[in-house]
């Protein structure tokens, strides 16, 4: 390796005082030579190219500083580096006797002996001289010697942390100063030594770092080390706990598999795997704890009870008020203290490290640890950090003033995990604590209902209204909490589908919350809009006011997530009335607010994108949709919503529909089957999933299925459509379509078109129109046919659809082309109500998605189809081809048999054989 230009000699910057300490004249100089050996290279260590990359871009700088804890494989990556890469290197290993600069440059001069044996002679003469000279006259002697070594080199200084003199430290800083372009210095050490010179290095671009963060082992590294290495063969599950609790900590993970060997049940082991473990006791106990000092011990073990840590909260804890001096002393010599901050304000140890701390502490002094837990429960208070505060107290088992704290912020806060932080405290709460405090009740109920918890939110909602009962009749705030209680009951009712329990309880709601309960009082306004949706024929009008209405609320409230959820449920409704550019508005603002708030990874911000997704969908841009749909159900994936999730895969369903991808959109089918059976979801999304499953088996060829699902639901032809049961019904239209039925079907579709019309679900106006249009166009009325599509695109126009014409296929497409023509040849024909240009717009995307006829094909073979056919003729069993591209035994013989009438063969070897004539591959 050749050292960069950019390095250049600096002036001295400075002088060394006479010599600090003379050799004695009787001093003969016998090195150890070992401390000199470079250590040899363990076979089966894992190779870290990774970082042998950054040691060889320190390798053109003048110093590489190599500064982690105890046990971060320092000196192991070395090795590595210098063996695997042939680096001429003089090694010196620092011990506790090497206090003297004499002594000490010395070692380095005999180091660089062992690469070029004249080197640094003079300097070595002088060392040795009963009056050496000053000793930086021996160091510009030494550098001049090393300027004519023709390679470079790299100087290790290992174990530098044991250096206990600033002699020696101006002594290095004065050859770092000067170094040669030739030489490189390499520190490896467990604390950054006090070089002044550091910063200016660092900005100079002639300094390398590699500190704990980047020497903690990755996931694959640990891995290697498991399953290559130590031959544990660990799954990815227990690889990643293990690299989870020791935070990548080199010594912990070999300890830990030193811990693992002949256990029956590793699992159970790595689960339970803390600092307590015999092995890391041991390590950070001797290689740590025991080297520091009393006062310093002291400190370590007080404030182990904290999971962060600052300056006047360990002063607070420990009563004492050095802390912050403490905490940087720490992070400087890297006792495992890891900062939270780049302004050093916060700190928290290493996992291990504390679990170890903690467990002496317990140990030691069992007695004081609640007191130290009520000390940081009133420093947090004060500060005004509750939730810790609640942690300490409980902690601490000071369950009034937790009971005090978690009513506090309950009030104010309203937090949306499935599991909830608050859910979490309250189940940690005894029930004399709750059961005697009704708004810690109501409270609780909240919590639960917001976690799917709906039975256990009803027990307490009937808990808090015996303490109504008993509460006096002049108590102002009781009318309030009557309130509060009815709007849970509001939304546990939404969870049913029940329209009328909902309008009653939110009605309620509003007229008893005051007027300033605004939290409340939007959480109402939102079930509300719900109930308006979904009564009867349905109000979207009347559901659209109540959405932003609750939005204006929540605004007001500065409850951010209700906000953000109004407007997705309004988003749904501006969806269903077909304003979908006023759609993209609420939810590129709502999006805008997720941001601005830190919500932008959260599962609110999911449904948003899968929102805005949709309606790109909608408007033919189907990859930049689908990609917005699937970030959302990543992002709800990582939530515990089960029903944000749900709606956002209904989402992906149709817009793979949409893209004619049928086998990814009825694999994504099968995930909302099971997310049915794992949560209970409300009517108006299972009720959706169930139609897309009459639609899996139409498309599969199993009408029995379909038919027989809707014997089993009661539905009939006779029956009158709700706004609740639409998508079931929509789901009959099509049953009776395939049973040939098409009377049946058309007079179904007249109610929901009805019953559409009546709720102003435009949405569903404009399908149900086009499914008569396929059927007038089946039974040969083409004159009726027409007059259907004409409907459709005046009622969509204004949003700007397209793929819901697009999709209904090739009939449709042809109605589309005699209406322009129609349009064309009669200049004076009355306006229909839509533009020309729309419905060519949709008639060129037809004619964009639909494959090129290959002569002697009618239907187009499909993408998918394509590539079943590709795997065919690659001699893959059916089986093998489900398992290639995920999908069940059953889709694919739906795609061979589609394949074979499309070619007109009658079996795999012609249905190759024809396609290759075509040209198909």
């Amino acid at each position: 390796m050749t050292a960069r230009s950019s390095r250049k000699n600096e002036s001295s910057g400075g002088s060394f005082p006479e010599n600090h300490v003379k050799w004695d004249e009787n001093l003969h100089l016998t090195p150890l030579r070992t401390k000199l050996s470079i250590p040899p290279l363990r076979s089966n260590w894992i190779s870290r190219s990774r970082l042998d990359k950054r040691m060889d871009g320190g390798f053109t700088r003048k110093l590489t500083l190599i500064s982690a804890p105890a046990g971060f494989g320092k000196t192991t990556l070395l090795v590595g580096w210098v063996h695997r890469h042939k680096i001429p290197a003089a090694w010196f290993s620092v011990d506790r006797g090497d206090i003297d600069p004499l002594h000490f440059l010395s070692y380095i001069i005999l180091g660089l002996q062992s690469l070029e044996v004249d080197a640094g002679k003079a300097a070595l003469t002088m060392l040795l001289s009963p009056q050496p000279p000053p000793i930086e006259t021996i160091l510009i002697n030494l550098i001049n010697d090393v300027i004519r070594i023709p390679t470079d080199i790299a100087v290790i200084l290992d174990d530098y942390h044991i250096v206990d003199g600033q002699p020696i430290h101006d002594m290095i800083a004065f050859l770092l100063r000067n170094l040669p372009e030739q030489m490189h210095m390499i520190i490896a050490t467990r604390s950054d030594p006090p070089l002044p010179l550091l910063a200016r290095l660092r900005s100079q671009d002639q300094l390398i770092e590699l500190r704990a963060a980047d020497l903690s082992f990755t996931a694959d590294e640990t891995a290697d080390l498991f399953n290559k290495i130590k031959d544990l063969q660990l799954s990815a599950q227990d690889i990643h706990l293990l690299e989870t609790r020791t935070e990548g900590w080199v010594a912990g993970l070999q300890l830990a598999a030193l811990s693992l060997h002949g256990r029956r049940d590793p699992s159970g082991f790595i689960k339970g795997f803390k600092g307590d473990n015999r092995y890391i006791a041991d390590y950070l106990t001797e290689e740590v704890l025991s080297r520091q000092p009393e006062h310093l011990r002291k400190f370590l073990l007080h404030t182990s009870i904290l999971r962060r840590l600052c300056g006047p909260l360990c002063d607070a804890v420990t009563r004492q008020e050095n802390s912050r001096q403490v905490l940087v002393t720490l992070e400087k010599d890297n006792l495992f203290v890891i900062p939270l901050d780049d302004e050093r304000c916060w700190y928290r140890y290493h996992h291990l490290f504390a679990n170890l701390l903690e467990q002496r502490l317990r140990g030691k002094q069992g007695d004081l640890v609640p007191e130290l837990h009520r000390r940081a429960c009133l420093w947090f208070t004060k500060n005004g950090l509750k939730g810790e505060a609640v942690d300490h107290a409980f902690a601490a088992q000071d369950f009034t003033q937790a009971a005090q704290l978690i009513e506090e912020i309950a009030e104010i806060e309203w937090d949306h995990a499935r599991e909830s932080r608050l859910l979490g405290w309250f189940k940690k709460l005894p029930d004399e604590q709750i059961e005697t405090n009704l708004k810690l009740c109501i409270f609780y109920a909240r919590e639960l209902y917001k976690s799917g918890y709906l039975d256990d939110a009803e027990k307490r909602l009937q808990t808090a209204d015996k303490m109504l009962e008993s509460a006096s009749t002049s108590d102002p705030a009781k009318e309030g909490l009557q309130g509060r209680i009815a709007v849970i009951r509001a939304y546990l009712s939404s969870q049913t589908g029940d329209v009328s329990r909902i309008i009653h309880f939110a009605d309620k709601a509003l007229k008893s919350l005051p007027q300033g309960d605004l939290m409340w009082r939007s959480v109402a306004a939102t079930t509300l809009g719900f109930a308006y949706g979904w009564r009867g024929a349905g109000d979207l009008v009347k559901a659209q006011q109540a959405f932003s209405e609750a939005m204006k609320i929540s605004e007001a409230a500065g409850n951010i997530f209700y906000n953000i959820f109004a407007g997705i449920c309004l988003v749904a409704i501006m969806q269903l009335r077909c304003q979908f550019k006023e759609a993209k508005v609420i939810c590129q603002q709502s999006l805008n607010l997720a941001i601005e708030n830190g919500l932008s990874e959260t599962e609110i911000a999911g449904s948003l994108y899968a929102s805005l997704g949709m309606i790109f969908c909608e408007w033919n841009d189907l990859n930049e949709g689908i990609d917005l749909i699937n970030k959302g159900i990543e992002l709800n994936k990582q939530g515990r919503d089960p029903l944000m999730l749900a709606s956002c895969r209904i989402n992906l369903f149709r817009a793979l529909i949409y893209r004619m991808d049928f086998v990814g959109a009825f694999s994504v089918l099968e995930k909302l089957n099971e997310s049915t059976r794992d949560f209970r979801l409300p009517p108006w999304i299972t009720n959706v999933i169930a139609a897309n499953n009459v639609y899996s088996w139409l498309a599969n060829g199993d009408l029995n299925a379909a038919t027989q699902w809707a014997k089993e639901k009661g539905l009939s032809v006779a029956d009158k459509p709700t706004n609740l049961r639409e998508p079931e019904h929509i789901a009959l239209v099509y049953i009776l379509i395939a049973q040939g039925q098409l009377d049946d079907a058309d007079r179904l579709l007249q109610l929901i078109i009805e019953n559409a019309k009546a709720g102003d679900r435009v949405y569903v106006m404009i399908e149900m129109r086009l499914m008569r249009a396929l059927i007038f166009k089946a039974q040969k009325n083409t004159s009726a046919a027409l007059g259907e599509v004409k409907v459709a695109l005046s009622l969509a126009e204004p949003g700007g659809l397209i793929m819901i014409f697009v999709s209904k296929g090739k009939p449709v497409a042809e109605l589309l082309e005699e209406i322009i023509e129609t349009k064309k040849r009669d200049q004076n024909a009355a306006e229909a109500g839509f533009s020309l240009s729309y419905a060519k717009k949709i008639l060129s995307v037809f004619k964009a998605s639909t494959p090129p006829k290959i002569e002697g094909l009618l239907d187009p073979i499909s993408e998918r189809e394509l590539e079943v056919l590709h795997l065919i003729a690659a001699g893959l069993s059916n089986r093998e081809i489900a398992d290639k591209l995920f999908i069940s035994l059953n889709t694919v013989k739906t795609h061979t048999k589609n394949i074979n009438s499309k070619l007109d063969v009658n079996s795999r070897i012609k249905a190759v054989a024809r396609a290759k004539e075509m040209g198909l591959f």
